[in-house]
């Protein structure tokens, strides 16, 4: 992270002799220990689904942040589709009150798709799919207001 870059003046930076250090990305094993210590006692999700997670963020990033919101969306989803199920249930009770529809099913498991579709809608954004169908014109003119943003220390527009 560059806060100190992006929030004090070059001036006021230059006088603190701020050093920058530079960590290394978390590997796949690595972000799979993060993940796992932070889910103990979970079982919602499937030991593939967090390796899959770990895998497609240590071969990007290794930012275990990443990882970790990966699979908060991935619950996300899955609570959605439970609430979606419940829904349905309910409405097919209320149109025939003498229809068993025997007991309800167990909550689903984060799994490998769930996870897949998690990263597709964290990267799935308006903003990145603007910028993926732009032309190589209008994206060099991103890099360029970008990299003169950044030059005079503006945070954002």
């Amino acid at each position: 992270m560059d806060l100190p870059e992006r929030m004090l003046s070059n001036k006021v930076s230059s006088r603190l002799g701020l050093t920058r250090i530079n960590f290394q990305p978390y590997t796949y094993q690595q972000l799979v220990i993060i993940v796992e210590s932070r889910l103990k006692g979970i079982t919602a999700f499937r030991k593939e689904a967090i390796e899959f997670a770990a895998r497609k963020v240590g071969a990007v990033s290794g930012d275990a942040r990443r990882a970790l919101d990966i699979c908060r969306r991935a619950v996300e989803i899955v609570e959605t589709n439970t609430q979606r199920i419940e829904e349905q249930r309910r409405k097919a009770s209320s149109r025939n009150p003498f229809e068993d529809l025997g007991p309800a099913p167990d909550p689903e498991q984060v799994s490998i798709r769930i996870i897949d579709q998690a990263i597709k809608e964290m990267f799935a954004s308006p903003n990145v799919r603007l910028i993926q169908t732009a032309s190589l014109h209008q994206k060099l003119f991103l890099v360029a207001l970008t990299s003169r943003l950044r030059r005079l220390g503006l945070a954002e527009v």
